[in-house]
């Protein structure tokens, strides 16, 4: 279902309850202040979820653990303040996450280490408006081995526990990092 670029204000998803099927949704570029995912909780098949470019102040994500094959979601440019990724520990198919663009100032990327087969992901992308952290734990991404594109601020402050040093494997985002210095170990 693509609906993106039709200038949306608002938008009823209640009557995708029943396409336990629907594998996209696409409602990025619209002008949506809010949404409310619960309807897609029976959209077991979900693969990508796109709503960029909105106008979302929040979002629950909570409806989204249940969509065991979810790939790709974005909900980059729009003006969401906290986020919370705890259900993401239960979509490990989850490989791509762009939450860039928005007005966050702390995150905790803990759940993302569940998500085997994260290969993108976006905290920042030097929007007018974009992210702003202090500080961020990435620890959590040393889990993600397939990790290869991780964008986050210069001006971030990178923190990851010692005990990630013992990882067999280290994903190239983070190894990018450690090559540049970025990394501080706690």
């Amino acid at each position: 279902l693509n609906l993106m670029y039709n200038q949306l204000t608002g938008i009823d998803l209640g009557p995708l309850e029943s396409c336990g099927r629907l594998r996209f949704l696409y409602l990025h570029h619209n002008r949506l202040a809010a949404i409310d995912l619960s309807p897609l909780s029976g959209c077991k098949d979900l693969k990508i979820l796109r709503l960029a470019g909105n106008e979302l102040k929040s979002i629950d994500l909570n409806p989204l653990q249940n969509c065991k094959n979810l790939v790709r979601l974005g909900v980059a440019m729009n003006q969401l303040e906290e986020l919370d990724l705890t259900p993401f520990s239960l979509t490990p198919q989850l490989s791509f996450l762009d939450i860039a663009g928005n007005r966050l100032t702390e995150i905790d990327l803990s759940p993302l280490s569940r998500c085997q087969n994260l290969s993108e992901l976006y905290l920042f992308s030097d929007h007018p408006k974009d992210n702003s952290f202090e500080s961020l734990d990435i620890t959590p991404l040393f889990a993600c081995l397939e990790l290869e594109d991780l964008m986050v601020s210069e001006d971030t402050r990178l923190i990851a526990q010692s005990s990630a040093k013992k990882h067999k494997d280290t994903p190239y985002a983070i190894e990018e990092l450690l090559e540049d210095d970025r990394v501080e170990w706690i």
